[in-house]
């Protein structure tokens, strides 16, 4: 099987499966993002260890659920889970700090880092999709999906045009065959 037909095999059930989470009702848009946001985290945190750097990952996960729960519902809750949720929060991101300052490896800001970095990077972004789809609090899909469309219309032709007219290479340590066509 060609690449391209392994990618738009994958991108159909990739397609289908958001526009389904996107359409279906708030709620299981709001678990199909967190649930990737907690894959998309886990990688992040594998990958870093690649690299030989050591994110907290139980504490990174905590913050993680925490924000994105705050990210979520800062619509449909009241004010004690908001509070709750930013205490957990703080007390959540101080314990990174501590533990991994206590910790007797030269890497500790590093590590740090890297928790938080995860969290920002992967879980915030995807939790942010709550707040387009329930937008002053009235389930409008159509918003989110647009954002989608026209990301996957953008990152598709920049696909083929690198293929077809791609020459000059644009970043080949971190993605090999993306050029600057493309």
């Amino acid at each position: 099987m060609t690449t391209i037909v392994k990618r738009t095999l994958t991108g159909i059930v990739y397609v289908a499966s958001v526009i389904a989470a996107i359409y279906i009702n708030p709620i299981i848009c709001m678990v199909y993002f967190f649930a990737i946001a907690l894959v998309g985290l886990y990688e992040f945190y594998h990958n870093s260890k690649k690299k030989d750097i050591h994110p907290n990952i139980i504490l990174g996960f905590l913050l993680a659920v925490a924000t994105y729960a705050i990210i979520a519902f800062c619509y449909s809750c009241n004010e004690t889970l908001i509070y709750s949720l930013l205490a957990l929060i703080i007390v959540v991101s101080i314990l990174i700090f501590i533990i991994e300052l206590y910790k007797k490896t030269t890497t500790a800001f590093t590590n740090i880092s890297y928790t938080f970095l995860g969290v920002i990077y992967v879980v915030v972004p995807l939790a942010l999709t709550n707040v387009i789809v329930l937008i002053e609090g009235y389930f409008t899909p159509m918003i989110l999906m647009s954002v989608f469309i026209f990301a996957w219309c953008n990152d598709t032709f920049a696909y083929l045009t690198g293929m077809k007219l791609g020459k000059h290479k644009l970043f080949e340590r971190i993605s090999p065959k993306k050029t600057w066509q493309g």
